[in-house]
This record gives structure tokens, sequence and C-alpha cells, in this order.
């Protein structure tokens, strides 16, 4: 509650303690823990009679232009409703004359029982930054006018570190798209790189807080012009000469009058104040830039304002600008500037501009006017997007930079992904903004921000209902294998009394909807042919915890991550351990494994990327294979203990099993169900003629299956089964004798590969089998 001799504001929120534990464990993870300060504003500075927040009066002097506190009052994402009470003396409507029409509309006055109100609920969602309301009201016929600013504080996010750290990425790829006409809220802009580039919405932002100071300082010079004696020559008769003449021109005079030449006119000069000088000049220039700026502005915000999806700036914001303009306008109007020509610049500095009261004013603020990208300071505020917009866009950048750091360049680094639309920049979303990168490995990255997946899009499209994931990511691999994961940046956490940070329910589910949703369209041996073309896909959100390559099995959607893709990760900007930034180690963990990182000796194999169990996971009552002859070239049992029957089998290929301890296939690396995958056997028996180990035959694997060792019968292993081991059975048939016997096989141990059944067939030596699925380091 502030309370001021003519009104008294109060604020009220139902869930305020909710807000305030996030933000304390924000600050506590943070490490600013009793080091917060923020502040009230009033501008300009009021009478104020009494102060209490929380219940806790502050006592302060009678006029004051701030109010320092140590515990935030305005949170994102919740909302708020605010009272003005105002004393019998207040004559008229108050009002709010917010520069958007939302606020303004949130608040009705209201004259009952004696108590005259304005009262309005606003919910700044997620704009942070200072919440200002401009009151105006009369008393006694006289306009009075004051604002309040209140900073509105996100919980997930620190001010310091994370926010300015979304800012400086989102700076250095598109500078000044993070700026916005008319948002809720204000933030203090800070120095730009682009210091060349023209932004009219931050020219405006710094010409409202110069306005009063430029306007002033014109009202000094015009009543103390800067004037000097310049020479005015004209032709005049001999009767109107006047005062001494030089003796050289009363000569002249003398002869024509004796000449009978009355008529002559002669050339005389004299002296005279003239304010036709550059430094006025520059006054005037200065005056009709910003004119010409104002109208132009005016423009460019009514025809964006005039957008069905826009229409967002109030009748306020319009009189504001063309009050400024008509006032600038007066000015102009003044008999000083019609002596007054144009500016051509200067030749040398002028001391008039820089210390002669008014005109160094006036020089002052065209200076930060014309170098508003390069002005450091609290003078000025101008509108961001709100924070769940910068989240997006951040994390879309922040996957960019770690693709860089895993050894990738980017094709196209001078293209421009930004447009500007009236008084706004706006990224150039899809694939034409897409960022394109190579790697020496040959693997081939393209980075898209909001795709648009229609019925008609090619070759991916969706059937039913246009899809737009905040991020794509495509990747092809030499020998044009191709993977997408999609990415949906969410700047929300699930709410809950769970001391972990998860991602909304709703969002996962949403990354479903993604992978399911999107379709390829692909056409082989000239049939067309439908596929999933999503590999992963994955939320971003700010979640806090202690990341690190060594742990990324801590995030709670580890699991979810490797047998289904589908989950989430904790990325959060400005998260630090030991100087290091820490808010993105889980997800470069994930990325390094997906593409490999070839300068640690991490190389990307697409087959590694099919064999993982969230890539077969197929329909129920159907299967899913990569190759459909997948064949495995094997060493047979060991011989001894086995019955004949079962060894010849073998040789002459009546064997209908074949069994391998599962140990056999960890032991290099090959997951259960690659195993599973396996259509063909190639078996090697000892030739106890020539004494090595040769294949004749391959058989048809009807069945593939996991079993206990102590289940196995001695028809299928060719002895008595004991113990509790897991075991490798395929169920074989149809045997068919190789056009080339195999040999060279080792002498010793149990070795086995996976092949094409051609291969198998016709390569003659187990030795030169190249086998499918290197990256998973099969022998």
């Amino acid at each position: 509650m502030i309370r001021s001799p003519d009104w008294e504001m109060t604020v009220w929120t139902r869930d305020q303690q909710a807000r305030e534990q996030v933000f304390a464990q924000t600050m506590r993870e943070c490490g600013r823990q009793g080091t917060f300060i923020t502040e009230i504003k009033l501008n300009p500075a009021l009478e104020i009679c009494g102060a209490e927040f929380y219940g806790n009066p502050i006592t302060s002097d009678n006029v004051i232009s701030e109010f320092s506190l140590d515990y935030p009052l305005l949170f994102e994402n919740t909302l708020y409703e605010f009272e003005f009470v105002f004393s019998n003396e207040v004559s008229g409507i108050p009002s709010v004359k917010h520069r958007t029409s939302r606020i303004n509309n949130a608040f009705r006055f209201s004259n009952k029982h004696g108590i005259r109100s304005l009262r309005g609920s606003i919910n700044p969602g997620n704009n942070v930054g200072w919440l200002r309301l401009p009151v105006d009201y009369r008393v006694a016929d006289i306009e009075r006018c004051f604002s309040i600013s209140i900073e509105v504080f996100p919980t997930k996010l620190d001010m310091v570190s994370d926010v300015q750290a979304i800012y400086r990425k989102i700076d250095a790829q598109y500078p000044l798209w993070r700026f916005a006409l008319a948002e809720q809220t204000d933030q203090e802009f800070d120095r730009s790189s682009s210091q060349h580039q023209s932004f009219p919405l931050l020219w405006l932002a710094q010409f409202e807080s110069l306005q009063n100071q430029l306007q002033e300082g014109v009202r000094h010079v015009i009543r103390s012009p800067h004037s000097r004696l310049v020479s005015v020559s004209r032709r005049v008769s001999a009767e109107k000469l006047k005062g001494r003449v030089a003796d050289c021109l009363a000569e002249r005079v003398r002869n024509d009058l004796a000449s009978r030449k009355a008529s002559q006119r002669y050339e005389v000069a004299r002296k005279k104040l003239s304010v036709d000088t550059p430094e006025n000049q520059f006054i005037k220039m200065v005056l009709e830039q910003s004119r010409d700026n104002l109208a132009r502005i005016i423009d460019l915000a009514r025809r964006a304002d005039n957008a069905p999806d826009r229409n967002r700036l109030s009748p306020t914001f319009f009189h504001t600008l063309n009050t400024w303009r008509q006032k600038i306008e007066k000015q102009l109007s003044n008999p000083l500037f019609r002596e007054i020509g144009p500016y051509f610049g200067m030749n040398s500095e002028s001391l008039v501009l820089h210390q002669k009261a008014g005109y160094s004013v006036v020089y002052r603020c065209w200076q930060k006017l014309k170098m508003y990208l390069a002005v450091l300071g609290r003078q000025a505020a101008i509108s961001m997007k709100n924070v769940a917009e910068l989240y997006e866009v951040w994390c879309f950048l922040e996957i960019r930079d770690l693709l860089l750091d895993l050894g990738f360049t980017e094709v196209t680094p001078n293209r421009v992904f930004v447009n500007q639309r009236g008084l706004e920049q706006i990224v150039r979303d899809g694939c034409f903004g897409a960022f394109a990168f190579t790697r020496s490995d040959g693997v081939k990255v393209r980075l898209a921000h909001e795709p648009v997946f229609r019925s008609n899009t090619k070759p991916i499209f969706a059937l039913v209902t246009a899809q737009m994931p905040d991020i794509l990511l495509e990747v092809e691999f030499p020998g044009d294998d191709r993977f997408i994961w999609l990415f949906d940046a969410k700047y929300r956490i699930q709410e809950g009394d769970s001391i972990n940070d998860y991602a909304p329910d709703d969002a996962i589910n949403q990354m479903h909807r993604y992978r399911d949703a999107l379709i390829y369209k692909h056409s082989q041996h000239g049939m067309l042919g439908h596929s999933r073309p999503v590999f992963g896909a994955y939320v971003l959100y700010p979640g806090r915890y202690t990341q690190s390559e060594a742990n990324s099995n801590l995030n709670p959607y580890h699991e979810a991550l490797q047998k289904i893709g589908i989950g989430a990760f904790p990325l959060v900007p400005g998260q630090m351990i030991n100087d290091r930034h820490a808010g993105n180690a889980w997800l470069r963990t994930f990325l390094k494994e997906k593409l490999g990182e070839p300068f640690n000796g991490l190389a990307a194999h697409s087959d590694y990327l099919y064999i993982q169990d969230s890539a077969r996971i197929p329909t129920t009552g159907m299967s899913q294979t990569r190759y459909a002859e997948l064949t495995m070239v094997v060493t047979g049992a060991p011989q001894s203990e086995r019955a004949f029957e079962y060894l010849q089998g073998f040789r002459d290929g009546s064997a209908c099993w074949y069994h391998m301890k599962l140990y056999a296939s960890e032991r290099v690396s090959i997951p259960q169900n690659l195993m599973r995958e396996v259509r063909f056997c190639v078996i090697s028996v000892n030739d106890s003629v020539a004494g090595v180990k040769r294949a004749d035959w391959f058989w048809h694997v009807d069945m593939v299956s996991l079993v206990c060792r102590s289940d196995l019968t001695f028809q299928q292993t060719g002895k008595d089964s004991l113990g509790g081991e897991l075991y490798w059975l395929f169920k074989l048939s149809s045997a068919k004798r190789l056009s080339t016997p195999l040999m060279g096989f080792p002498s010793r141990g149990h070795h086995l590969k996976l092949c094409p059944l051609q291969q198998a067939d016709e390569i003659g030596d187990f030795s030169q089998i190249k086998s499918l699925y290197s990256s998973v380091r099969l022998i």
C-alpha cells in the first residue's frame, strides 16, 4: 500500500506465497540469496503520507521518487489486482494511460457509496521488467499525472545471470530482435554491438527520455538566439548615400555627377546582426529530423497495429506521439526559424554548441539520439519480447553453439535471418532461416527454427493438422542416411510439491504428437511408401540440476530418452559451476552421443542410431528390421561331450537349433534388439580331414529367443543342460548349401560377424567379410 494526499494504491494477489518459494529457491541455486534489491519508482517525485509492504510500514521522506526493498513484489504469470482510491478533491474520471490497450482496458473507474476507485487486474504473463502504470486525474481543474513502476521478476530464471545471458546470445546473432513495440513491461536497455544500424524503436525509446530536455533547450534558444555580424551589400543612388563615404567612392560620385550620370547606382556594404548561423541551422535540423522521425514512426505503428493479429497499441500511445510532434511543429513555426536556412555542416567544432545555454542541451540530446544504440544508462526503457519467446530463441541458438563445439562449421554464416516488420524485427523462421553445418567426417546438419509441416509439404508432411515444432535438427550421414530430432522449448516447470524440476506433462505429450504426426513420403522400387522420420522429440525447459557429462543418467528423463526417444533436457542459460557453463551438459552429452566428436576419437555412425532401443519399437504384432537378409556368421559350439547326431546336423545341413551364450553378443557390444533381427545363420564346424573350421550351409532363422541354460533340451544343445546362465536360442530351417564354402575362421575362440547374405554366400573367406553395424565394434 502507498498513500499520497490525493490517492491510495493497494495491490493484492491470491497465490503469492508459492511464487515466493520458487523465487527463493532460484536465488539460492544462483548464489544470490541475501543480495537481492529492487525498487518501486515514482515519476515525478511525490509527497507520500505512508507506505506498507507485506504488513510492514516503510518510513521515508515526505517527497520521494523511489522505495528500495530487499524482496520482490510482482512475479510473472500471476494475477494482481491494483486499486487506486482517490480523495474527494479529485474531480472527473481518473484513468490509466498506458501505451497498450490491454492494460488500459483492464482498469475501470467506479464512484459508489462515496468511494472513488480505479481498479484493474493485470497478469504480466511472461513479460518481465518494469510494469509502469501512468495515472491521470484532475484536482481543481488542474491535470495531474504520475506513474508508478514496479519490477516484475521471473521465478525460474535469475534476472542478473540467466536473462542477461539470453540477451547476450540473442544480440550476437539477431541484433535488435528482442526489442518490442508494446508489451506490458519495459526494461532498461544496454549497449548494443550494432551501433550503426538504424532501428526506429530504440530511437523512440531514447527520444521519450530526452524530449523534455530537447524542448526546454529549444525554448532557451528561441528566447536568446545566437547571432553574428555579417556584411550586407546593396546598390543605391547618389542621393541615398549616408554617413561617411570612402574617398574612392566619393571621387567616383563626383565624376559621375560631372558627367551628368545622375541615375548611376553604387554598391555599399554595412554590418548587421543575423541569426542565420550554422549553430541555429543545426537546431532547426534537429527539430526537423525529430519531427520527421516521429511522423514515420506513427505511420509504421498504425500500419502494424491495424493487422488483425496485433491491435495492441492504445489511443494514448498515438496521442502522446502526436503531442510530441505538434510541440516540435509549434517550435518550428516560430519566426526565428523562418530566417534560418538549411544546415550544411560545420568546418570545425563550435564552442556555441558545446557551451552556450540551450544550445549545449540540444547538442547533447542530438548526440544521444544519433548514437542511441551505443548509449548506456537507466534513463531510457523499452519493451522486450516476453521471456518465453526469448527463451525459445535462446534454446535454438544454444543448440547451434553446441554443434559448433562438436566440430561443425557453419556453411552460410553471412545470411540475413531477420527482417524489419513495422517497428519491430522478426526472425525468418522455417527452412529459409535454417543454419547449415558440415564437418570433416562428412556429416551434414540443418538446424531450423519453427518449420511448418502441412499436408502439401514435401517430403515430410502432416496430414490432418499443421505441425510447427520449435526446433528441427536434421542430420545427414555419409551414405545418405538421414535422422531428425525435434526440440520444443517450454518456459515452464511442472507445478507440484516435488523438490525436483520436471517438464510439464502436456509438453511431454506434445512430443509424442510431433513424433507420430510427421510422415515421410518416399519412393522405392517404383512404389510410394511412408515412414516416420522423427527419431526423437524432446522438451527443453529451465529446470535446475547440477549437470555434468558424467552424471547424465541423473536426468529424470534418462530412461525415457533411451527406451522411447521421448523426454526432456533441463537447459538454463546462466548456470555456472566453478566458472564453467553447466546448464547444458546433459544436452551436450546427448548430441555428442548421437553425432560423435571426431577430434576426441568419437566417430559418428548411422548404424549406431539404428540399433537404439527407441528406434526399434514396432507396431504390436509386427517386427522392425533394417536389413531384410541380416546374416550371422559364427563359429559352432564346442564339440566335446556333444552328441554325434547334433554335430552332424551342422555338417549335412539338417540342424534345427543353434545356441550361444548371451555373453558372446554382449562382449562385442551387440544389443539384444539387433540379435533378434538375424534372419540367416552360417555356422562353422571342424573339418576333421583338413583340421580347420569351415561352413558349407546357411539356415533360415525362424525364431530367436533368450532362454535360461537349464531350459534348453538335449535336442537343442547336444548334451544335458544345467545352470541359470542366459543363452540365445535360434530355431533353424530350410538349409541351403553356400555357393562358395566359407573358410578362414580363426582356429581358436568364438567369433561372429553380421553381414548381408550375399557376402556370406560368395566371399569364401571369413576374414574378408565386412561387418554391418561396424559402429557397435563387431569383431
